[in-house]
């Protein structure tokens, strides 16, 4: 999606978020169109009510870059979302000039693995967690029912859970919290 820094052009984002068991890895790039994007994410200084990051996506041997923007709404997993494509260089200028010190580095790999649905999990594998993973689903309004296929295990929906946000993972210096 294309963005400008206009809020009313961000597209709605209702995203639901589970603290699941670590999934075998051969299991998840077995699954039907599953796709391995490593991430490098990376939080800006925001304000309060935004997030901002950049991101250095890997599939396949290609390299993209992206700035997102998200702002609350106050609806319960939903936040207005702009994401741009970026070149390395504005991406370099981000991360020199507006990283948040107070945020590490968030390496992870994601499974994106499309459902019969329509819709797509995404799981994020992070380095330094042997025992848990994020699954993330993004849905298109607050009705929709969310099927979890069998090989995942989730051990708790973790949507509301402040611990669990991206940018408080990048606060932990890309850990997952202790449970």
């Amino acid at each position: 999606m294309s963005a400008t820094n206009n809020p009313s052009t961000a597209a709605k984002e209702i995203e639901y978020k589970y603290l699941i068991k670590r999934p075998d890895i051969d299991t998840l790039t077995s699954m039907g169109g599953c796709r391995q994007i490593t991430i490098i994410q990376i939080y800006l200084t925001s304000s309060p009510d935004e997030e901002r990051r950049v991101r250095q996506l890997e599939e396949s041997g290609n390299h993209t870059f992206v700035k997102t923007t998200k702002r609350k709404t106050g609806e319960r997993a939903t936040r207005l979302e702009e994401e741009e494509a970026i070149s390395f260089a504005e991406y370099s200028k981000l991360v020199q000039q507006e990283a948040d010190p107070d945020c590490q580095p968030v390496i992870k790999t994601r499974y994106r693995i499309p459902q019969p649905n329509g819709l797509a999990l995404e799981i994020d594998i992070y380095p330094s967690n042997e025992n848990h993973a994020i699954l993330e689903i993004e849905v298109p309004n607050n009705e929709t029912k969310v099927d979890i296929p069998e090989p995942i295990v989730v051990v708790r929906d973790v949507t509301s859970d402040s611990r669990f946000k991206n940018r408080q993972i990048a606060k932990n210096g890309g850990k997952l919290p202790e449970d």
